[in-house]
């Protein structure tokens, strides 16, 4: 029992760890704009070579005009901007404050404009990974009727589910979503062949939960 709460307590440790990097590097990402447009550039350079320049440019123009509802012409991005800068700057009139202060209000202007950027972002993840949305379907239908079968074969047989298959089923299955979530949100290069290996690992962990749910008698 105590060996469960441990492993539990590590789990619980890592995916706090992974998230806190995340979050880290979203935090780098806005007030380096530098860091963030470069790999933005290389995943659209991916981007071309798995799907094709149309295909990218496409889910590009996509993301930027749904970016641009959500942000600029819904007034958030203003309001943002009304809420954390004086009128002085947003105005661009001539004001008697001290340089430092020009320095910081551009520097948190550049902050916002940087984080409705990972907006665009993610957007431009979204399209990336609904071209593998069919391949998904179709694992997903394939993992159930495999689990499936293997559970209709034990439940006539001598074979017994294992608990530690299904245990290891559902971690698969929690880590394919968390590892999704992460290359969604993530302001670093993802390659986009990274999205199906989260589908393996998905319906891997699948055909194990529904293979070794507990059979009745």
């Amino acid at each position: 029992m105590s060996d469960d709460k441990k492993g539990q307590g590590f789990k619980l440790t890592l995916f706090a760890l992974i998230g806190l990097f995340c979050q880290i590097i979203l935090v780098l990402s806005v007030l380096s704009p530098e860091i963030f447009i470069s790999n933005m550039n290389k995943e659209l350079s991916l981007m071309d070579d798995v799907y094709g320049r149309e295909i990218a440019t496409q889910y590009y123009d996509d993301a930027k005009s749904k970016s641009d509802a959500l942000v600029v012409e819904s007034g958030v991005l203003n309001y943002m901007r009304f809420m954390f800068l004086p009128d002085w700057y947003i105005e661009k009139r001539p004001n008697n404050e001290h340089p430092i202060f020009k320095s910081m209000f551009t520097f948190v202007d550049n902050a916002i404009h940087n984080l409705f950027l990972n907006v665009e972002y993610t957007l431009l993840r979204i399209n990336s990974f609904k071209a593998w949305v069919a391949l998904f379907i179709l694992t997903v239908i394939g993992s159930i009727a495999t689990g499936t079968l293997i559970r209709k074969v034990k439940q006539h047989g001598f074979e017994y589910s294992s608990p530690h298959r299904l245990k290891a089923g559902k971690i698969l299955i929690l880590m394919s979503l968390f590892m999704l979530y992460v290359f969604l949100v993530l302001p670093l290069t993802v390659h986009p062949f990274l999205f199906p290996l989260v589908i393996f690992i998905f319906n891997v962990g699948l055909v194990l939960f529904i293979a070794n749910i507990i059979k009745r008698v």
